[in-house]
């Protein structure tokens, strides 16, 4: 009997083993892989943003949702251009931003604005440079357009891959809400993306100077309209206020031992170019003064050409 209790015995510990082994485990596939350590790998670029919006946008819906059940409004959100490593803003920046776009657009606690809108604020405020090239300026940037949250990132070339680090920042706190890595295998269509420039938004920052001077201009006695007379004199205000900016505008210094009119004297490419701006120069306050004389002040900016041919030398 002992032999077939011990043979049972072993048949149930086995069973029993077998059992746990066909056992299924639940996996939640709803927690992102911003708390996962592996990054996820993809073949293809499109699958690599679909999972990218997928979670995101579904971690930033529970936060959404919270707002809100609260305020009883969408969270405005911006989906900013990616910027690569060099701090450019490249066609695959905008790839990446048109195409997570519709992961928040489709769902009624956020709202999205539209592309146009933010390249018009980026013309109108004359912006150098994009402003998602880096977290400060795109964190005053989101607060220019009235957004809440900003989702913004950085695409870098590593080998055989690219990597696409995704994050979403509150705008009002400045902090992370949430962020998460993909990796995916690199082909020519990446290649390409990543080295077409926008050209309109990777200008480099040039610093411009304003100039104003007055100037005088007294009515000639032989003149006997006083209409006339004080038209003339506005006209030698103005004269003399230009002599006074292109002396003023002459004398500034390049470097320690060079001014701008030494630099006239030696390229004339430098002279028809100030003489260029000078047209541009313009009247920003006029005095009629009690004896008939008129006093001006005008004021000229110095081109971004202009201003390029000086520090080119």
């Amino acid at each position: 009997m002992k032999p077939i209790k011990t043979f049972a015995l072993i048949s149930l510990f086995f069973f029993s083993l077998a059992g746990c082994a066909a056992r299924h485990v639940a996996v939640d596939q709803s927690i992102p892989d911003t708390i996962k350590k592996r990054t996820p790998r993809y073949l293809s670029l499109d699958d690599a943003l679909d999972y990218t919006g997928k979670a995101l946008s579904n971690e930033l819906q529970k936060i959404a949702g919270r707002d809100f059940a609260k305020a009883g409004k969408a969270t405005v959100i911006i989906i900013a251009d990616f910027a690569t490593v060099e701090g450019k803003i490249t066609r695959f920046s905008r790839y990446i931003a048109d195409k997570l776009t519709p992961y928040f657009a489709r769902s009624k606690n956020f709202s999205v604005l539209e592309r146009a809108l933010i390249d018009k604020v980026i013309e109108e405020h004359k912006f150098q440079a994009s402003p998602f090239v880096d977290e400060d300026s795109t964190q005053e940037f989101g607060k220019l357009l009235g957004a809440e949250t900003i989702i913004t990132g950085t695409i870098s070339e590593l080998g055989n891959a690219f990597y696409i680090n995704t994050k979403a920042v509150d705008v009002t706190k400045g902090n992370i809400l949430t962020s998460l890595d993909v990796e995916i295998k690199r082909n020519s269509r990446m290649v390409d993306l990543y080295n077409a420039d926008l050209p309109h938004l990777n200008k480099k920052k040039v610093i411009t100077k304003i100039f104003r001077a007055q100037g005088i201009g007294i009515p000639s006695p032989k003149h006997k309209n006083p209409s006339l007379a004080r038209t003339l004199a506005f006209r030698a205000a103005k004269g003399d206020a230009m002599r006074n900016l292109l002396e003023q505008i002459q004398s500034t210094q390049i470097t320690s031992d060079t001014k701008i009119k030494d630099m006239m004297t030696e390229d004339d490419t430098i002279r028809i170019q100030l003489n260029s701006s000078l047209r541009g120069a313009r009247v920003v306050n006029r005095k009629q003064m009690p004896d008939g004389s008129v006093e001006v002040e005008m004021e000229v900016e110095l081109t971004e050409d202009f201003i390029n041919a000086l520090y080119s030398e």
